[in-house]
């Protein structure tokens, strides 16, 4: 809906992170409804100032924050702008995109829209994955400099399932499994989908609350030991 709003012709741009999803949403139709579609870091992109772009970013890569800010440094790249960004904390990049005048004139709005259907993936039926593949090592490493890498994980991970709750219109009880990282990942969602709903008018989810189960890697000894292709397997 969004999208549809915008004016044509527009350019979708995107990054790393987002350029596979779209890829995999869109399948070849992708032009027919964008007028161009590349990396925010392509020399390929159009330079043509009247139209219109789109840009669908990760907001925890200051690679791809860096290089909206730039499109903007030197006047305005195109004519027009609406900023889609991953679930995440975008607070930070956002007041620095907002230090930018001309990026404020062509953006000519507040504050991002926030895509919340991207924040998780569909992995087989009834599975759903953040997408955060490194994340084991993270939680669990013991060296120092993991740490950075640790809370970047654990806010994808409250993120995805954060959207999935709001998709789902749901505010759960969330439970969790006696480990340092259970508690951290359920005390953040907790905090999260509170702020969320009271901000928020229009999400009013069902009295009747489901049960949001986080659990840990660490709960089966047999994990380590397990190379079945599916995820089913292991519960």
């Amino acid at each position: 809906a969004e999208i549809a709003q915008c004016p044509s012709p527009r350019h979708l741009i995107v990054d790393n992170t987002t350029e596979p999803i779209v890829k995999s949403l869109f399948s070849d139709d992708i032009l027919n409804v964008f007028y161009t579609f590349n990396l925010i870091d392509s020399q390929d992109r159009s330079k043509d100032m009247n139209q219109h772009a789109i840009y669908l970013l990760d907001p925890y890569r200051r690679y791809s924050i860096d290089c909206l800010n730039a499109d903007y440094s030197y006047g305005k790249r195109y004519k027009s702008a609406t900023v889609m960004f991953l679930p995440g904390l975008y607070d930070e990049p956002w007041k620095y995109l907002m230090q930018n005048p001309n990026f404020v004139q062509a953006f000519k709005g507040s504050k991002p829209h926030i895509c919340y259907s991207l924040g998780f993936f569909s992995y087989e039926p009834h599975l759903f994955i953040t997408g955060a593949y490194p994340s084991i090592p993270a939680y669990y490493s013991k060296l120092p400099q993991a740490n950075e890498l640790k809370e970047y994980q654990i806010e994808k991970a409250v993120n995805s399932m954060m959207s999935m709750c709001i998709l789902f219109n749901e505010l759960p009880v969330i439970r969790y499994y006696n480990s340092e990282i259970a508690m951290t990942l359920a005390k953040k969602l907790q905090d999260r989908l509170l702020g969320y709903a009271r901000s928020n008018v229009n999400f009013n989810p069902s009295s009747n609350r489901t049960i949001f189960m986080i659990t840990d890697r660490t709960m089966g000894m047999f994990d380590a030991l397990c190379h079945y292709d599916t995820y089913r397997y292991f519960v």
